[in-house]
């Protein structure tokens, strides 16, 4: 294959689109490869922590809401919450709510026809998501004192969290593709030793850093849009055979071009 002129964007492009260009990535360096991960890692993991940062404020929003404006007095103190008022108290809509009751009267299933909805009961935070359910026992932070006049102070500040989740996620995002590129790595050594490529290891882990590349964009897309194809190991199966593709067909290729070369 005669060598193509590669840009970011059309490295992007044609490790998607034509299996041969891993013919030219296979007599490259690794540091190459390394560069482009970095530089995809920086654009895509950016567009891959905005929907976090995206639920966190609107959550945050949610609960400074509730608390702020909408709640009566309260006090959490020795592990137990104590709040004036009847109850219970449901702030927000069906998509996002904040349900207070410390009279025991309501528990988790109050939750069930909810999307996003928050339970704070004298004793636990119970939080529910799409597919999940989180509970959190209160009685882990009977030496803190809170009262509705310190989370005013402190609620809006929580959102500069929002920097620290855009930092450590492109960082999470980066290292992520790192493991699963070793990982694939192994299976690119296995095709590469069956079809007697003779490629080295910094060659196959180059390949594989590029193999990534179609999963990943399909995880960034379908994480901002909020869609999961299935649980975790459903989802990084799905990850793994898209790029496991690529890797197989692009060795094939190489191998192809250099039966090619004997035959001339």
């Amino acid at each position: 294959m005669e060598e193509i002129k590669l840009n970011f964007f059309k490295r992007i492009f044609y490790s998607i689109s034509n299996f041969k260009v891993y013919t030219q990535f296979a007599k490259e360096s690794l540091g190459k490869a390394f560069i482009y991960l970095i530089f995809f890692s920086l654009i895509f993991g950016t567009v891959w922590v905005i929907r976090p940062i995206y639920d966190f404020n609107v959550g945050i929003g949610t609960v400074e809401d509730a608390i702020v404006k909408d709640s009566p007095d309260f006090t959490f103190q020795n592990g137990k919450l104590s709040i004036n008022g009847e109850m219970p108290i449901i702030v927000g809509d069906a998509n996002n709510t904040v349900i207070f009751d410390t009279t025991g009267k309501t528990d988790e299933t109050a939750l069930k026809n909810y999307t996003n909805a928050v339970l704070f009961t004298a004793d636990k935070i119970i939080i529910k998501e799409p597919g999940r359910t989180n509970t959190t026992d209160l009685s882990s932070l009977s030496g803190l004192t809170v009262t509705k006049a310190d989370l005013e102070k402190w609620l809006p500040l929580l959102k500069f969290v929002s920097i620290f989740i855009a930092v450590f996620g492109i960082i999470f995002f980066f290292m992520g593709k790192i493991i699963a590129a070793l990982i694939l790595s192994l299976l690119a050594l296995i095709v590469s030793s069956v079809n007697n490529t003779k490629l080295s290891y910094s060659n196959l882990l180059g390949i594989s850093i590029y193999s990534l590349t179609l999963a990943s964009l399909l995880e960034v897309l379908l994480g901002a849009v909020n869609i999961s194809i299935g649980g975790f190991w459903i989802n990084s199966l799905v990850f793994y055979a898209i790029s496991a593709v690529f890797i197989i067909m692009g060795i094939n290729e190489i191998k192809k071009e250099r039966n090619e070369l004997v035959a001339e």
